[in-house]
């Protein structure tokens, strides 16, 4: 009886072990890039063959180096063709996924200071690169600042990121759910998500930042006119900003994408062998 529990316990080991096997799509810290440089677009390790495109028409985005935290990427308002009230910051291309149906997880760190509103959105790709149809919005995230705090919510409604445009952006970025205020202005707010593929199809997405615990809120997948956006191919990040003032910087790190076998975010399940 001892060595079939010996036995059980070392398959379950093995088990564990093989749960938080991992492979990235999307990976910058922004380390090792030049401060005071434009970020890279096609920044090392490579792999991954991921792409960070940072436009620079209405914003103008820089690699910092902030004691505490090291590089950052630091984004003001106003670019090379001036001010505009909405602007995309950041269009991030994965690698393509190699596994069919397989789990995706992913995170982006932001910090705001000052007041305006950040959007973060995560999109489907199923065709060629920078082709996406209708539903292509999986979910996203709303951040929203002021002077000493500010809010942050997940956003996931058919209704609006089913129809995400330059038009109507700013008009619903804050209606996320489980809006949840934190009240220390510049903290780190930590933006991640899950999605599950072959389990029916979901979306898990979870907000966390140091002055209030963590926010997790899950949604089913569906097609919007008829289209699917499973099994992914790649994902694409989108980030953009609106009504910032002149105090108004958006910090950014640790973006990341990778495909995960068995694990749910943040925690490995081990799998007992009979």
């Amino acid at each position: 009886m001892l060595a079939i529990f010996r036995n059980l316990y070392i398959l379950t080991l093995i088990s564990f072990t093989a749960a938080c096997e991992t492979t990235p799509k999307l990976q910058q810290n922004f380390d090792s890039e030049p401060v005071g440089n434009k970020p890279v677009i096609t920044p090392d390790p490579n792999p991954p063959d991921d792409s960070l495109l940072w436009t620079s028409q209405f914003a103008t985005s820089r690699v910092v180096m902030t004691p505490g935290i090291g590089n950052e990427v630091r984004t003001i308002r106003g670019g090379n063709q001036g001010i505009r009230e909405n602007a995309q910051v950041l269009l991030a291309y994965t690698e393509p996924f190699t596994e069919p149906g397989v789990k995706v997880r992913g995170g982006i760190d932001i910090r705001l200071i000052g007041s305006g509103k950040v959007w973060v959105g995560i999109r489907a790709e199923n065709s060629s690169p920078g082709e996406s149809g209708p539903g292509s919005y999986l979910g996203g995230f709303s951040v929203w600042g002021y002077r000493g705090g500010g809010s942050i919510g997940s956003l996931y409604s058919h209704q609006l990121v089913g129809g995400i445009d330059e038009g109507n952006i700013g008009t619903w970025c804050c209606a996320g759910t489980g809006m949840t205020s934190y009240s220390t202005e510049g903290a780190p707010i930590k933006l991640r998500w899950l999605i599950r593929q072959s389990e029916r199809g979901t979306i898990e997405l979870s907000t966390s930042a140091p002055a209030f615990s963590n926010t997790i809120q899950n949604f089913p997948l569906k097609t919007i006119d008829g289209v699917s956006n499973l099994p992914l191919k790649r994902l694409q990040l989108v980030i953009w900003i609106f009504d910032f003032d002149d105090n108004t910087i958006l910090y950014v790190d640790n973006v990341k994408v990778e495909e995960v076998e068995f694990a749910p975010f943040g925690k490995a399940k081990a799998i007992t062998q009979p």
